[in-house]
């Protein structure tokens, strides 16, 4: 896989009523995607809770609404849908499965990020995706896997 026809597949279609979305939100856009991807693949194609391997998101311990911890890569884990929807009711099972990964003084460290500064400037963004881009990029590579696997 190369770099233009990954970023062919993470950035957003045309919105029909107001043309292009704004910079920023074509960023944010293509980020959420590429973490996205990048997480299925870490975990395995499988949801980190109960293991089933169809209909699988990317959930995040903390919700995305204060980007300083939205694409930190241990904020997200690969869960099927009916686990993320769980998640937002009982947030027991990740938050377990998270300390197993990185401990509690990881957990601590996300946290404060997580109530720290909400946003992130412009270039800030454009360079966490290309360097996120180029980790997709690598575990594509190193896994043989494409997207319509990692879709399905």
């Amino acid at each position: 896989m190369t770099e233009q026809g990954l970023r062919a597949n993470l950035f957003p279609p045309k919105d029909g009523r107001t043309g292009l979305m704004s910079s920023r939100r074509q960023l944010k856009f293509a980020l959420h995607r590429t973490m996205s991807y990048w997480v299925v693949i870490r975990d395995g194609l499988k949801c980190v809770t109960c293991g089933q391997r169809h209909n699988l998101t990317a959930s995040h311990l903390f919700k995305r609404g204060h980007e300083k911890a939205s694409w930190e890569l241990n904020n997200l884990f690969a869960q099927c849908d009916r686990c993320n929807g769980q998640h937002n009711r009982d947030p027991y099972p990740l938050e377990q499965v998270f300390r197993q990964r990185y401990g509690q003084e990881a957990m601590d460290e996300l946290y404060k990020q997580w109530t720290g500064t909400s946003h992130f400037k412009e270039y800030h963004l454009r360079n966490m995706l290309n360097e996120r881009i180029v980790m997709l990029l690598e575990l594509f590579n190193q896994t043989g896997l494409t997207f319509e696997r990692v879709r399905s």
